[in-house]
């Protein structure tokens, strides 16, 4: 997938929730799903990547290549037997995505 933030016409650094959810509804006036499929597509992926905090800093994390998508997934799959979310090693990819997602021990994920 494209940059999210250069297919919504953001700066990378946007945080604001009403910008990213104003600068959507933009594009989707502008490629409304019945006339432009394709793009309406993008554009939604490229919102729902962005569209919560918890996912604009996983993506940032993956767009900085500090891991890969293929990384995190293998990751979560080998911890999946035992809490993913409990103390990781140091240096583990685990412990940094943690980091940098902000998630506590034991608390709840999203779903």
């Amino acid at each position: 997938m494209r940059d999210p933030y250069r297919l919504l016409d953001l700066e990378p650094t946007t945080d604001d929730d009403a910008a990213i959810k104003r600068a959507y509804l933009q594009k989707v006036r502008q490629y409304p799903p019945e006339q432009a499929p394709q793009q309406f597509q993008e554009i939604r992926a490229a919102f729902e990547s962005v569209e919560t905090e918890r996912k604009r800093r996983e993506h940032r994390l993956l767009a900085r290549g500090e891991v890969s998508a293929e990384e995190v997934i293998e990751q979560l799959l080998r911890g999946a037997a035992s809490h993913p979310f409990t103390r990781p090693q140091r240096g583990d990819l685990l412990a940094a995505l943690v980091a940098e997602i902000g998630v506590v021990e034991g608390e709840e994920g999203d779903g």
